[in-house]
């Protein structure tokens, strides 16, 4: 796990959603870190089990952090809702991101994109972190599953998407119950709130950020290709027919 550098000027108002599971023992200083930058960072451990308990306890106790825990693993999506279930009962920012646990995504990314957001201003919008997928050292399935995806979403929904499987997301407070009802519990909810967003109207905006990957298979990351993607592949094709 890479550790973050200050990103300098951190938007203020700004909570950071961390779903992990089986995090590597660097993601506490991770979290930590974010912390000194944001107003808190939330994260949930989605199941990871008694052997990940002292990675959490180490964030719990951390300034500015917060740990809500499922007992088993329920699913990215899982997760996300159950953050913003909390944040909702809470309300302590007007800002949400959600990151990554595996390295991929650092403090200046997390940044850049909470500051579009409150560019934004009262505008309601989705802010995607976007990597970059040519070049050495991307992963074979990433180039190759995001690509299907943006090129349905174009001829779909006629938009270029040139990242639809970023993890790191940004929305104003007031997006995240409707986001709560968006169908999906794993990785395919993600998927599933960018045609919702498409569907409603409601602009997607993009910000370039560092394209971080560990090795060629991306060992760290909990996507599974071959299963993940088909969750995907059919969350879009049922969300398209019932367009028809």
């Amino acid at each position: 796990m890479s550790q973050p550098t200050s990103p300098g000027r951190a938007p203020e108002g700004v909570v950071v959603i961390i779903p992990a599971l089986h995090p590597e023992p660097g993601f506490a200083g991770f979290a930590a870190q974010l912390a000194a930058s944001f107003t808190e960072v939330l994260v949930v451990d989605d199941g990871s089990g008694a052997d990940y308990a002292d990675i959490f306890a180490r964030i719990a106790h951390a300034p500015g952090c917060r740990v809500l825990t499922h007992t088993v693993n329920r699913g990215k999506g899982a997760a996300l809702k159950t953050a913003y279930a909390d944040l909702l009962g809470r309300r302590p920012a007007r800002v949400i991101v959600t990151a990554d646990c595996d390295g991929q995504h650092t403090a200046e990314g997390i940044a850049a994109v909470a500051a579009a957001v409150q560019a934004a201003g009262p505008e309601q919008v989705l802010v995607l972190g976007v990597r970059r997928f040519s070049g050495p050292g991307i992963p074979f399935f990433s180039r190759l599953g995001n690509g299907f995806t943006t090129g349905v979403i174009r001829m779909r929904y006629g938009q270029r998407l040139p990242d639809t499987q970023t993890g790191l997301r940004g929305f104003p407070l007031a997006l995240a119950e409707p986001m709560s009802r968006v169908e999906g519990e794993r990785f395919e909810y993600e998927m599933s709130v960018l045609i919702w967003a498409l569907a409603q109207h409601i602009p997607i905006l993009e910000v370039p950020i560092a394209t971080v990957y560990h090795d060629a298979k991306n060992s760290q990351s909990h996507f599974r290709p071959l299963r993940d993607s088909l969750m995907i592949y059919r969350t879009i094709l049922r969300q398209a027919r019932s367009r028809k």
